[in-house]
């Protein structure tokens, strides 16, 4: 899964005209001094389907993708969003045992203080074999 993600985020030339590389796995974002905008995603809980008796069946893997910009203006923040939805929607990959990628909710507009910028964060879930 994250292999997949990443090469998906990072395989895009759309976003790479925005992001240029900057993609980083949630936990290694340890400093505030990163170029914007760039990209943080965290893999979250993964659940069982619990669809058959058989402990090798199909379970959900969520996971966010935070895009942080420099204060001010959403509209960068916007046009990623939408570049990423499309890059990940419905999605699957029979190689790394997706099923399908469903888009669950993109947030508000956010401030992080830690990081100092402006952000908003795009939740999905894959459905997946175990």
């Amino acid at each position: 899964m994250r292999v997949w993600l990443y090469s998906r985020l990072t395989g895009s030339s759309a976003l790479a005209a925005y992001v240029n590389g900057r993609i980083i796995q949630g936990e290694s974002a340890e400093q505030a001094n990163i170029l914007e905008p760039f990209i943080v995603y965290t893999i979250g809980n993964a659940t069982d389907e619990e669809l058959s008796e058989e402990p090798e069946g199909p379970q959900r893997q969520f996971f966010q993708i935070y895009i942080h910009d420099r204060g001010g203006d959403y509209s960068r923040i916007d046009n990623i969003v939408a570049i990423i939805k499309t890059l990940l929607r419905n999605q699957s990959d029979k190689a790394s045992g997706i099923i399908n990628v469903i888009y669950l909710e993109t947030s508000r507009d956010l401030d992080d203080s830690t990081m100092g910028t402006i952000l908003r964060y795009i939740r999905f879930v894959a459905i997946k074999e175990k």
